[in-house]
């Protein structure tokens, strides 16, 4: 059966993702997910470099993670309260994910946040906030985005120890302003 090109990737990110939940992660091969799309593994390699690059588009299309960099010119008046959203959007995001999928990628694959779109918007948002004067931090964008998905990492490995049993939004409600102060 032919395909548009964004059904065909949809499809792939559908299926791993399902696959992924079923079968585990670590289990699941790219061979699985491209037969069971009905796909050939060259289709699949024509639309993600492997494995993890699909989990990081997975991440970036499934999550409805708070754009920072939309209407960036009245966001950078007021840093605080939008990457305090963002934050909260992003405990949202793996809440929805589940504790099984979402302790599965944390583990597996997203140390590599550079990867992650919402990692390099922060980034050029902490740059623009830095650039009209309304965050008044030491560090360098790039720092302070590794400060705040450290912390935020953390976070979610507490999450995935205690399996999910407590509120992940919650605990950003309560400690992401506590981390963002300190770059104010």
């Amino acid at each position: 059966m032919k395909h548009a090109r964004g059904e065909t990737k949809q499809l792939l990110l559908d299926t791993a993702k399902r696959l992924f939940t079923e079968g585990g992660y670590v289990s699941t091969t790219v061979r699985q997910i491209a037969s069971e799309a009905n796909l050939s593994t060259g289709t699949f390699y024509h639309f993600f470099e492997s494995k993890e690059d699909l989990v990081i588009a997975l991440c970036d299309t499934d999550a409805d993670v708070y754009d920072l960099l939309d209407n960036l010119d009245e966001k950078v008046k007021e840093p605080m309260f939008h990457l305090t959203k963002l934050l909260h959007s992003y405990a949202d995001f793996w809440t929805h994910l589940g504790w099984g999928l979402g302790s599965q990628f944390i583990l597996n694959v997203v140390p590599d946040l550079d990867a992650v779109t919402t990692v390099r918007s922060v980034q050029s948002f902490i740059e623009a906030a830095q650039n009209a004067g309304t965050m008044n931090c030491k560090l360098t964008p790039k720092e302070a985005t590794e400060y705040i998905f450290t912390n935020a990492t953390g976070l979610l490995y507490k999450w995935i120890m205690l399996k999910g049993n407590y509120n992940l939004k919650r605990l950003s409600e309560r400690f992401a302003p506590i981390l963002l102060q300190g770059l104010m």
